[in-house]
């Protein structure tokens, strides 16, 4: 693997850590270098309007103009530069794996709720296994970023220990903004994207804003299949006459497809792209040769979805209003309903082993015994050769609609007791989650090489292995179908009601939260049960005198028997935190928080069939049902000063009460159950900062240091898989009225592919170059030129292995993500 400068990172980030964490301009610059601070209502803190160099929290945040600095093409882009936060983006546009230190996951948001506009996505994850970003996108008409770890964030809304991360859309005001983007990329990406605000004709109090996005893409990955789709987002907005509040309108219209990029068969001994066939290197296993394809089931033909990619068409809308009155009370209530018709669409890659010779394949398949075999390659019409490499894998549909409803009701007062100004909030926050998972897997065979095409298989004459003479023709792979399977009917739904309430006090230098949240969650779940079907072997276009062999012959269906669960639980949760004023540059904070998660509700059928052995395994599962527990506590200094912004903190969270179950078999026959616990432990250093040098020259510094391990169950005394223990970055950045540039790098330590630990992955680090021109039009007229490139220098490194099969080299090859390859991008911005 490449981790040339390394040495740069480190000393870079270890400069942050004796300063540390970075909070951007918009909250907290100091007035020599973006004038006066502001107060925002920090996500997750109540309704204390505090900027976050006040906040006893972490918290980390991103305005409009840095926004448009990072080119980001996904969310990963900007929360790779949130200290304490790994954000994986291999997979492309969405479905960003992002990890918080300590806590298991399989990435997709489970610790770390997804809000945008202070509203969440969807608020509960574990009916699926979608990222919460496949249903809601970023585009220019965002205004900040916000992620908030710790103390009273997790008490409010939908709540998260982990961290809570905002995307706030920009809001219409008295002067007219317009902006219409051009995007062109490498690799075939065309894309627009507009944003336009202002007040609605010729109001005062009554304002607009509107932006969105269509983009067509044929990499960054050449596959051969294209992303392409459209969202459109916008909010209207209402200020009270008498400037005591408003009522706000929001609305999300999406409908778009984009590929993800799965790992694929790397070389072994160095990890880094296999040799195909060719000769070439093979950077992915996916194919347009499966784009439109049809192949038969029991119930007839169907039509393969896997070359669309990532599909989803829906809309959100929802509602707030904010009431302020002199009395001191405030009242503040939304609601949110999106519905979404959803695809997660994969091509799952096979384990390293699965990548063999004609004749070995062969031999695996129990078809060396016959007189005569042949793979046709059935794009060129070619035959292969006993050495070339063929590849059995597999296709998924996955249809995934959801339905989501949330309501928050919140009643402030503010009053002042012996000098303390108290801002108490009590509220309830309720919602409703459905949604289903409904799945078709198909096994298809291809040459081994880049972007392979499928191949037919068909063998013939006397078969040696069971001296049967003169068999005719049976076919293996049938326009490169090799047989279905994995058929997955199951859904379900989540209810959550949480009461809480907090009080934020400040006295002179203190700034004081306590608050405390009560919980009730309950979730039904159903998983229908599977059996084999035969498959009308006239579906096959082949010769009446051929016939298929036995993977061609059946399908896997639905038996129409469910497993069918209702749990329901109850789970607290409490924090307190603090922040004294040094001086005007130094604040000392800390804050102790307990928190909860609750389980997946799909996994539940799994251990419905580890306890099968005891009497009624439903009830068992059921009955067993409560949170997961997380303790976290945090101590930190927050510094700015006019050549430094930023923050330093030491935590530590402690992960408990992760419980499974399995049956075990005693001497005399029966069963007992088992719990297996799974518990981890962290200890950590989160610190960014900015140094400005002079007006127009700053650097931003990130760091985290993590050390995690499972202290309870079968991996106890191993590091959580996926999860480096270290991470940097650096963004050098010069600006001028006309003219920006930056180069950053970012740094991902050592991690394991798995919880066993025994696929090692080694760190990488890449770097990310752009460069933008301002041309004055006319007034306030402008047109930006920007240039990006992703991943400068074309590094290579993992960011997974294979969690979904196998964990180590398996034979010459072993499965893992590369990073996404270098690409440049060029943006031209009117503004006007």
């Amino acid at each position: 693997m490449k981790i040339s400068n390394l040495s740069l990172a480190v000393s870079l980030a270890t400069t942050g850590l004796m300063s540390a964490s970075h909070v951007f301009a918009q909250d907290l610059s100091s007035e020599n270098n973006a004038g006066p601070i502001e107060e925002v209502v920090v996500t997750g803190v109540g309704s204390v309007k505090r900027t976050s160099f006040d906040t006893p929290l972490s918290v980390n945040s991103f305005d409009e103009t840095e926004i448009a600095r990072l080119a980001a093409s996904s969310n990963a882009d900007i929360l790779r530069n949130v200290p304490g936060i790994s954000a994986e983006g291999g997979g492309g546009e969405v479905a960003v794996n992002l990890f918080v230190p300590g806590l298991p996951a399989a990435g997709q948001y489970a610790f770390t709720p997804l809000n945008y506009d202070n509203f969440t996505v969807v608020s509960y994850f574990g009916l699926n296994s979608s990222s919460f970003d496949v249903y809601h996108r970023s585009d220019i008409g965002l205004e900040r970023v916000e992620v908030v770890r710790g103390g009273v964030s997790n008490l409010f809304g939908p709540g998260s220990v982990a961290g809570i991360l905002n995307f706030i859309s920009k809001k219409g005001s008295i002067d007219p903004e317009a902006k219409v983007e051009l995007e062109v990329a490498e690799e075939g990406r065309v894309a627009t994207n507009f944003a336009v605000s202002g007040p609605v004709g010729e109001s005062t109090s009554d304002f607009y804003a509107l932006s969105g996005y269509y983009r067509y893409d044929e990499g960054p990955i050449d596959t051969g299949l294209e992303t392409k789709g459209y969202q459109i987002k916008g909010n209207y907005l209402h200020e009270f006459e008498d400037g005591s509040g408003n009522f706000a309108v929001y609305g999300q219209v999406i409908d778009d497809d984009v590929q993800f990029f799965l790992p694929l068969p790397l070389d072994a001994d160095s990890d880094e792209f296999a040799r195909g066939n060719n000769g070439s290197e093979v950077r992915t296993i996916q194919t347009d040769a499966l784009d439109n394809f049809v192949y038969p089931t029991a119930n007839g033909l169907r039509d393969l979805r896997v070359g669309n990619g990532v599909e989803t068409s829906g809309s959100t809308i929802a509602v707030e209003i904010n009431k302020e009155y002199e009395s001191g009370w405030a009242f503040g209530a939304k609601a949110k309903y999106s519905e979404y018709t959803h695809y997660f669409n994969l091509f799952i890659p096979a384990g390293g082993d699965a990548v063999l010779s004609t004749d070995a394949f062969l031999a695996q398949q129990g078809l060396d015994g016959f007189e005569n075999a042949t793979f046709t390659n059935l794009n060129t019409g070619q035959t292969l050769s006993d050495s070339d490499l063929v590849y059995r894998t597999q296709a998924w549909d996955r249809r995934r609609p959801v339905e989501d409803v949330t309501a928050q009701f919140d009643l402030s007062k503010s009053f002042e007791i012996n000098g303390l100004e108290h801002n108490f909030t009590g509220g309830i926050w309720l919602s409703r989650a459905d949604a289903d998972d409904f799945n078709n897997r198909v096994f298809y065979l291809s040459e081994f090489n880049d972007s392979p095409d499928l191949l037919a298989l068909s063998v013939s004459g006397d078969d040696l292995n069971t001296a049967e003479t003169e068999t005719g023709t049976r076919h293996y792979s049938v326009n490169g179908f090799a047989g279905s399977g994995g058929h997955v009917n199951a859904g379900g739904s989540a209810t959550r009601q949480a009461f809480y309430f907090a009080d934020q006090i400040e006295a002179d230098r203190w700034n004081f939260d306590i608050g405390f949240r009560f919980e009730r969650f309950s979730a039904e779940y159903f998983d229908e049960g599977s059996q084999s079907a035969a498959i009308d072997p006239s579906l096959y276009a082949i010769s009446d005198d051929d016939i298929v062999l036995a993977n061609l012959q059946n399908d896997t269906i639905g038996n129409g028997i469910f497993t069918r669960l209702d749990v329901d639980a109850t789970a607290w949760a409490g924090a307190i935190a603090g922040l004294y004023r040094i001086n005007d540059q130094l604040n000392v904070y800390g804050n102790l928080s307990r928190g909860f998660f609750w389980p997946q509700a799909r996994t539940l059928p799994g251990q419905v069939n580890n306890v099968s052995g005891v009497d009624n395994p439903i009830a068992f599962v059921e009955n067993q049902f409560e949170e997961e527990i997380i303790d976290r506590i945090e101590v930190g200094l927050k510094l700015d000063t006019e050549l430094f912004t930023g923050s330093i903190g030491l935590y530590n969270l402690q992960l408990s009460d992760s419980t499974t179950f399995r049956q075990v078999e005693q001497d005399d026959g029966t069963f007992e159950v088992e719990a297996i616990l799974q518990e981890t432990d962290t200890t950590g250093i989160d610190a960014s900062g900015t140094f400005y040098f002079g007006s127009n020259f700053s650097v931003d510094v990130n760091l985290t240091y993590a050390d995690h391990e499972f202290t309870a169950g079968p991996n106890d005394g191993n590091e959580i898989r996926r999860q480096p223990n270290f991470l940097a970055g650096s963004n050098f950045k010069y600006e001028t009225d006309t003219f920006d540039a930056s180069l950053s790098y970012s740094y991902r330590g050592d991690s394991f592919g798995d919880d066993s630990n025994n696929r090692e992955l080694d760190g990488f680090g890449f770097w990310r170059a752009q460069a933008g021109y301002n041309l004055p039009l006319s007034g306030d007229d402008s047109l930006r030129i920007a240039l990006s490139i992703f991943n400068l220098t074309d590094e290579e490194g993992l960011t997974e292995g294979n969690p979904r099969a196998g964990t180590g080299p398996q034979g010459d090859f072993a499965v893992g993500r590369p990073i996404l390859p270098r690409r440049a991008s060029l943006k031209l911005t009117y503004t006007f």
